[in-house]
């Protein structure tokens, strides 16, 4: 070995946990719109998240299937988030995303 300390997170990635970790407040964990959440950039959701229409989320899903992954966390909208569009959100999981998965 080379004494470097490998990682499969990027410095860019990096950035984002440790700006994630300088904005932490647990009183809102969990909670839409909190100093953490907002530091999360769109590409590290991309990467490290499964979020999009229901096609894109069965496609990202049905790649870690392939990887031999047969549990998954699936967390709900969060806290404070928009009532209807949590609703939709979870009801679309529900028929359009679930089913096509567990085929």
């Amino acid at each position: 070995m080379d004494g470097k300390v490998r990682s499969p997170i990027d410095d860019t990635s990096r950035e984002v946990l440790a700006n994630v970790h300088g904005a932490y407040d647990m009183h809102r964990h969990t909670r839409a719109g909190s100093p953490q959440a907002a530091q999360l950039t769109p590409e590290f959701v991309d990467r490290f998240g499964i979020v999009g229409p229901a096609g894109h989320c069965v496609a990202r899903l049905q790649e870690l299937v392939t990887l031999s992954i047969d549990k998954l966390i699936v967390t709900p909208p969060s806290a404070e988030a928009d009532r209807d569009g949590a609703r939709k959100a979870m009801q679309t999981f529900a028929t359009d995303v679930l089913p096509a998965i567990q085929s």
